[in-house]
Order: structure tokens, then C-alpha cells, then sequence
């Protein structure tokens, strides 16, 4: 057995010399705790196991691996085996994102088929003589506090055993890693030393490694020895998040990430400051960094760590995540291990102030709500101004295959009458409370909330106004709306345009394709034998064909 000099506190025990003395240990053939590194920054614990979402030419090797880890279990001992779940998704054509072009090598201006598989492992249980191994106890580095990994589905509600005890042998010793066991008859748990595991349970504490065992296609790496892992101060890592995360209201988990497809919030840290070693940065990438570093700075100077901090001591230590999450925020600084649980920090101030502002907003609704409903049902509503009251975002169940969970809105917002609006929407708007836009929708039903009456609609756009000029419209080279129009089939009657652009088609009668912007921002083309001059403004009568919306959505009209 290799000996390793580390690092530890005083426990009062007999021979250590001083709070960090130096002290010797033995240890152990295999040390299996967690999952490494690798597997926690790219891979998200479900009910089952590890998910992964990943392309679906690389499954193979994944598959590989986990033909590997079975024969090991086989040389081990274990009865059960390792169970891959595989959903395929559906082949699409584009070209590929930023992250693909770096982490595949795919040339950004080349269209490539592309189709992505999820994955997630089932992984054995381990159980002896009605023993079932329930999870793992974690020294912190230097503190006599420990982090708890629980098997899937197992929560010990913040509950923590004696340190250093071992239950099987009476023992006290300073021991760095010890597991829980619990039997299945009685629903007693006890915990247990490393060298006592092959005795009470029947497996090797070694062939505990596949209660931590990641589906990554990469080659296994062992975790760094105790005394020499890297670690991330809290207060930093906190400010990181901040920034990765909109001041923390985008957090993202690992686990939403791969349901809608985004980038999870320890991953846009990675992007923002991580190592620039084995990446390629296009001009954007390096403006979007310097760009974080300066909103880092401001963070640390600021006191938004420290209502972090206190927000999510708010979170209580009554279940497992709760007390990892006061542990490694005493310890004031991450692991690799660590550092998702402090990450989630934002989660939980982000999370309070949603509640603040909304309970703020209930205030304010109930006091300046006006009885009765904006317009009859099946009313059509058009450019009405309103201001946004309330923006509730959370995900549903997609309806469309392959039936995984999609985001969705709860827009409230108040007319000028002071009549309640809500509109329910799977496309995510652009706006945040205070946001004063123009509706245009259908009135769908009348409700009742809370006590007060609200007007439901369907069919909705949201349009932010911009500042009209001296003529009626914005001003030239002002972004177009993001919406169309209209529909095709929409009727208009002398609707006042402004020519932006004309060019000349190579076409029999010699016509001209004129572009231009309405004053509600809008842009519009369509086909004139009259060049009309651009920066005119014109009165055009006709129907909306199609809309094109390959890029800006553009209405193409025909006259009448």
C-alpha cells in the first residue's frame, strides 16, 4: 500500500500534533466515493442514474463502457448489472452551433445531418443478507464537517452520523470517507468504516465504484488525492454564477439544460472563464469574456455574494441537499465535487426574489384592479398598449414527439383602463415586469384569480414600441419587429410604408422588388412595375401572401 502525507484538523485524538499537524495514513487499494470530476461538471443525477444527451455516432462508445463495467462487476462479485436507457431523437439538417464547431470539429458554414441520442444508466444496487448500501459520507478537506452522496431516490433529510464511528466494529478513528447501510428488514441504518464493508455488507468497499460510475466515453480518471485537490473560493465561484446566470435569474441545472436543449449555468461559467487552452475564440466569445471579468469585479465589490450567501442559508437543513449546501458553504471553498452544490446557491436567491417580487405584485393587483373584463369573448384585440405585471415562467409536457418537457409562460399585464390581460404562452418573450408593449390577441374566456377578474387571450404578439420620427415611423436602419404583420390572408387598406430599398428583378415586364418598414415597424415586401423612390412614403392596398421568415419575419404582400 502506498503511504501519503496529508493534511488534516485537530479531532482531539491522541498523536495530533496541533490543529494542521502532519500526520500518516494508510490508503486505500481503492478509494471509491463519488463520481470524479469529469462526471459531475457533464453529467446530472436523475431518479435512475446518470443522463447524458449526446451525439447519437458517439453512443457506441458509451455503450462500450458500460460492456466493461458489467464484466467488472462479474470479476467482483455482483449479481445485478448496468441497464443503458436509449432514446433516440429525430435527425434534423443545419449547420451547427458554436459549442459543436468546438468540441466536434464541424466547419461553421457547412449544413450537416444532425441527431442526438439521451442516455441514462440504471445502475446496480448493492445489497447483502438484507444490508442495502444507501450512500457515502465525504470528509470536507481540513474540517471535521462531511458532504453526504445518497444512492438515487434516497434522502436522509439533512440527518448526519456520529463522525469517525464505525457501527460494525465500536471503532473511533479519523476517518476520511465512511458509508451507510441500511437493512432492509428493520430500516435501521448504520454507518461504516472502509476496512469493516467486506465483513458487514459481503462486497468490497472497491466494488462500491459502481454506485459512482458516469457514462462519459472518455477514459476513467481517478479522482485527485486528498491532498492535493484543486479548490475554488465560495465567494468567487458565487460571483461566477452571478454572472453566468443573469444576476441569477437564468440559473439552469444540468438536468434542464438537457431538457431544453440550453447551456446549464456551470457550464456557461466554464465558457465565460474557464481555461482557453484547447479552445478556439472568435471575436464575440473574446468580447463576451472581457465582459464577464468586468461584471466579476463588480459582483466582489458589491454585497450580491452575501444576500447569496443568506438566501440560501434560507434553504434549511432538513434534507441532504440542504445540508450539503450549509457544509460547503461553512467550508468557504468548492472541490470539483463541491462546486455544483455551491453553484445552486444562485438557485436559491434567484428563487427569493421571484417570491419578493411576486408577492409585491399580489399586493399591487388586488389594489388597483378594475372590475370587469377589456372586451368580450372572441374579440379580436389589436395594438393595445399594456404593461407587463407579472412573467411566470416554469416547464409542461410537449406535445409534439419526442414528448419531453418544453418552457412555458404565464404573461399577466394591465391595460390602461386598468383591466387584468393573461396570456399562456411555449414561446418564451423578451419581457421582464415594468416592460410597457403593445398587445395584439384574441379574447379567449373570462377568468377570476385571486379576486380579480382577468381577461384570458390566445393568438397573442407582443410587440416592444420604439420611438417614432417626424414622419410617423422609426427611424432608418432601427431592428424590425420580431414579428410579422399579419397572417397570410390579412386585408390592408391604405397602409402607410416607408421604402427602404428597391432593387430590379431580371424578369419578363420589368418589376421592381420594393422593401419597406410600416409604422408599427413591420417589415414588408412586394412587387411594383413603379420604381417608387426610396425614403418615400407610400399608401399601399392589398393582401399578405405568405410570410417569409427565413430571416426577419417580412409579410409579402400583393396589391390589389
Amino acid at each position: 500500500m502506498a503511504t501519503t502525507r496529508v493534511r488534516k484538523r485537530d479531532t482531539g485524538e491522541q498523536g495530533n500534533q496541533g490543529e494542521f499537524a502532519g500526520v500518516y495514513r494508510d490508503e486505500a487499494a481503492v478509494a471509491i466515493t463519488e463520481p470524479s470530476s469529469v462526471v459531475k461538471l457533464e453529467t446530472e443525477e436523475s431518479s435512475t442514474g446518470p443522463t447524458m444527451r449526446i451525439p447519437t455516432w458517439s453512443v457506441d462508445r458509451i455503450e462500450h463502457k458500460v460492456e466493461l463495467a458489467n464484466r467488472r462487476l462479474e470479476r467482483e462479485g455482483i449479481a445485478e448489472r448496468f441497464e443503458l436507457e436509449r432514446d433516440d431523437e429525430e435527425v434534423s439538417y443545419r449547420w451547427p452551433t458554436g459549442d459543436e464547431v468546438d468540441m466536434y470539429g464541424y466547419a461553421p458554414w457547412q449544413q450537416y445531418a444532425f441527431q442526438y441520442s439521451t442516455l441514462t444508466l440504471n445502475r446496480p444496487s448493492i445489497s447483502h443478507e438484507g444490508g442495502r448500501f444507501d450512500g457515502a459520507l465525504d470528509r470536507v478537506p481540513g474540517t471535521d464537517e462531511f458532504m453526504m452522496w445518497s444512492v438515487p431516490g434516497r434522502d436522509f433529510a439533512g440527518w448526519r452520523p456520529e463522525p469517525g464511528r464505525c457501527d460494525h466494529c465500536g471503532k473511533f478513528r479519523d476517518r476520511n470517507t465512511t458509508y451507510l447501510v441500511t437493512n432492509e428488514e428493520t430500516g435501521e441504518t448504520l454507518q461504516v468504516g472502509a476496512s469493516c464493508m467486506e465483513v458487514f455488507l459481503g462486497a468490497r468497499p472497491k466494488g462500491l465504484w459502481s454506485l459512482g460510475t458516469s457514462i462519459e466515453p472518455d477514459e476513467d480518471r481517478d479522482a485527485a488525492p486528498l491532498s492535493t485537490q484543486s479548490v475554488e473560493d465560495n465567494r468567487e465561484l458565487i460571483a461566477k454564477a452571478m454572472v453566468a446566470s443573469d444576476m441569477g435569474k437564468r440559473y439552469v441545472s444540468k438536468s434542464r439544460a438537457g431538457e431544453w436543449g440550453s447551456v446549464s449555468t456551470a457550464d456557461r461559467i466554464d465558457a465565460l472563464f474557464g481555461s482557453t487552452t484547447f479552445r478556439r475564440l472568435t471575436e464575440e466569445d473574446r468580447l463576451e469574456r472581457e465582459q464577464a471579468r468586468k461584471e466579476l469585479a463588480e459582483v466582489l465589490d458589491s454585497g450580491l455574494v452575501d444576500d447569496v450567501v443568506k438566501a440560501a442559508r434560507e434553504v434549511g437543513t432538513d434534507s441532504d441537499y440542504g445540508r450539503n449546501l450549509n457544509t460547503a458553504l461553512d467550508a468557504g471553498f468548492a472541490t470539483a465535487t463541491m462546486s455544483g452544490t455551491v453553484i445552486s446557491a444562485v438557485a436559491a436567491y434567484g428563487r427569493k426574489n421571484r417570491e419578493a417580487a411576486q408577492a409585491k405584485v399580489r399586493e399591487d393587483r388586488i389594489a388597483e384592479a378594475t372590475p370587469g373584463f377589456a372586451a368580450p369573448v372572441k374579440t379580436r384585440l389589436r395594438d393595445v398598449p399594456v404593461t407587463i405585471t407579472n412573467v411566470f415562467e416554469g416547464t409542461r409536457a410537449a406535445y409534439a414527439w419526442p414528448h419531453g418537457d418544453e418552457p412555458f409562460q404565464i404573461i399577466t399585464m394591465r391595460d390602461a383602463d386598468g383591466h387584468e390581460i393573461v396570456w399562456k404562452t411555449s414561446t418564451v418573450q423578451p419581457v421582464t415586469v415594468g416592460d410597457d408593449v403593445t398587445m395584439t390577441g384574441t379574447v379567449k374566456e373570462h377568468g377570476e384569480f385571486r379576486g380579480v377578474d382577468q381577461t384570458v387571450i390566445s393568438r397573442a404578439k407582443l410587440e416592444i414600441p420604439v420611438p417614432l420620427g417626424a414622419d410617423g415611423f422609426p427611424a432608418p436602419g432601427a431592428p424590425y419587429s420580431t414579428n410579422a404583420l399579419g397572417r397570410a390572408g390579412k386585408k390592408l387598406t391604405a397602409e402607410r410604408i416607408r421604402v427602404e430599398h428597391t432593387t430590379r428583378r431580371q424578369a419578363p415586364g420589368d418589376t421592381w422588388l420594393a422593401e419597406g418598414r410600416t409604422t408599427s415597424n413591420h417589415r414588408v415586401t412586394w412587387e411594383t412595375t413603379d420604381a417608387p423612390g426610396e425614403n418615400t412614403v407610400i399608401e399601399l392596398t392589398g393582401t399578405i401572401d405568405y410570410v417569409d421568415d427565413s430571416g426577419v419575419k417580412t409579410a409579402v404582400i400583393v396589391q390589389s
